[in-house]
């Protein structure tokens, strides 16, 4: 079910609201609930010792009651309605990974299997897109996607969204695949490590021809991560870096035009962003304006419109998106959530300390790419793929006798 859950993903928007991830989370809530009763009675003991969660329970609950709260001062009703029942699924849906991951034999096996099946399934698609200039309905960008720098226009921009409407939604999920392929690596046997670095070099490239700044960074910085991790393992090293740089060098030899357009965005604009800037700026000022209690779900883009008359009104911020919106004890208990996560990896062996440094720090530029996070299922599914890669309980095997 592990895997099921992680491959899901890679239907995207396909079923709009009822997306077969989103489906699969309605058809195990029933038996989610009756299991969690169950164990809190303890009438049936849990398959293996896991963390009660109690400090993510407080988390969710406040954080969706202030969100039914803020309701009554919804900009646009429907909107507002909508994105609380998103969150309070992807609530359910990482509880409902954590849960499936006690039951499982090799939950971090499982887990690493589902996110490679998920990327792999979507590769075809990608190549379709970045080969042809064809993509599927669901694409918010068109063929012959162009960008301006310094007022003229660029060549025709060759992306991949594959099923997920947006190139910077589908580079967020290739770079928190990146991450758990880092963790593959980490693994004991020779064909997983090797399976590991084997996904990483596939997913870099792909992400360097997406042509994404932020995701770019965002690969370099796991990269720095990753060498930092395993200085002691220069062989690993050496293999990884010896991987990419032969796979890219044959693509810019071969097909020098995909990677043009990410080298003319850092030559134009270097880091720049001024859209992204201003929706910051005025962020902080709601946040400031509003005494730190936020302003509500699903106002932040109404008011970046109808306040600030903003071209880009999305967040484009993990923390920005859940600070303006639900307050600050809001997003300083989602920042508790990772402290404690790291913390408790400490108790573990160095494979959990090593993956909570190589899925949670690399998150901090994957958190800028994309418009929106918390609405969305993969960045939930990304954040329980942490604790169970960080949290010794879920090693594989580890099962009560």
């Amino acid at each position: 079910m592990l895997i099921l859950m992680c491959w899901l993903m890679a239907a995207g928007l396909f079923g709009g609201f009822l997306q077969p991830v989103r489906v699969l989370i309605f058809l195990l809530t029933p038996f989610f609930v009756n299991d969690a009763i169950r164990s809190e009675l303890h009438i049936v003991p849990p398959l293996r010792e896991v963390p009660s969660y109690r400090y993510e329970q407080i988390c969710f609950v406040l954080w969706g009651c202030y969100a039914a709260i803020s309701l009554y001062w919804a900009i646009d009703m429907l909107e507002s309605t909508k994105a609380f029942l998103h969150l309070i699924i992807n609530f359910i849906g990482f509880g409902e990974f954590l849960w499936l991951a006690s039951k499982a034999q090799k939950p971090q096996q499982s887990v690493i299997i589902g996110w490679a099946l998920m990327f792999l399934t979507t590769v075809p698609i990608a190549l379709h897109e970045l080969i042809t200039d064809e993509h599927l309905p669901m694409s918010l960008q068109e063929s012959d996607y162009s960008i301006k720098f310094g007022g003229s226009i660029a060549e025709v921009r060759r992306f991949a969204s594959v099923t997920f409407g947006n190139l910077n939604t589908y580079n967020v999920v290739l770079c928190m695949t990146f991450c758990t392929m880092m963790v593959c690596t980490l693994r004991d046997t020779f064909k997983e490590r090797f399976f590991g670095y084997l996904m990483m070099i596939s997913i870099a490239v792909l992400i360097v021809v997406n042509s994404s700044r932020a995701a770019f960074i965002c690969l370099a910085f796991g990269i720095l991560i990753y060498i930092l991790v395993l200085m002691r393992k220069r062989h690993h090293v050496i293999l990884l870096l010896g991987g990419i740089v032969t796979a890219a060098g044959i693509l810019i030899y071969r097909y020098a035009d995909l990677f043009s357009f990410v080298i003319m965005r850092f030559q134009t604009q270097g880091l720049e962003d001024v859209g992204r800037l201003g929706v910051l700026t005025h962020g902080i000022e709601e946040l400031i304006r509003t005494y730190g209690l936020g302003i509500g779900i699903g106002n932040f883009i109404p008011t970046m419109l109808n306040e600030y008359h903003l071209d880009i009104a999305a967040p484009h911020n993990l923390l920005l998106e859940v600070g303006v919106q639900f307050g600050v004890i809001i997003l300083l208990l989602f920042i508790g959530m990772f402290v404690r996560v790291y913390k408790r990896s400490k108790k573990g062996t160095i494979f959990n300390r090593s993956s909570a440094i190589l899925t949670i720090l690399p998150f901090i530029p994957i958190s800028i790419i994309d418009s929106g996070y918390i609405l969305k299922v993969p960045t939930w599914i990304f954040f329980a793929t942490i604790y169970v890669l960080a949290y010794s309980n879920y090693n594989d095997n580890k099962i009560n006798d």
